[in-house]
């Protein structure tokens, strides 16, 4: 492993070395931390809390409007735990 191959690394990635990545980069940076939330009311009261994408806990009862993420909205509303609150 030589200056030569270190170059060479530098030429494939170069927005490496300015961290500012390209243009096309950016977009699927920016559209991929943007997470989709979907607003639901539980209707049902949960006796453990739901451990978010985040890292958060979150203790659920009925009548709760939440907003979280389409996974666990989606998975809460397939088991009868909430119904979608749209606004």
């Amino acid at each position: 492993y030589d200056d030569e191959d270190r170059i060479r690394e530098i030429e494939k990635f170069p927005y490496q070395i300015s961290h500012i990545p390209p243009k096309n980069d950016l977009s699927e940076i920016n559209n991929s931390s943007i997470p989709e939330l979907r607003r639901i009311r539980i209707i049902k009261d949960l006796n453990d809390p739901i451990i978010s994408e985040d890292g958060t806990e979150l203790l659920l009862n009925a009548g709760d409007i939440e907003s979280c993420s389409a996974l666990i909205a989606d998975t809460l509303i397939a088991a009868g735990l909430a119904e979608p609150a749209p606004v």
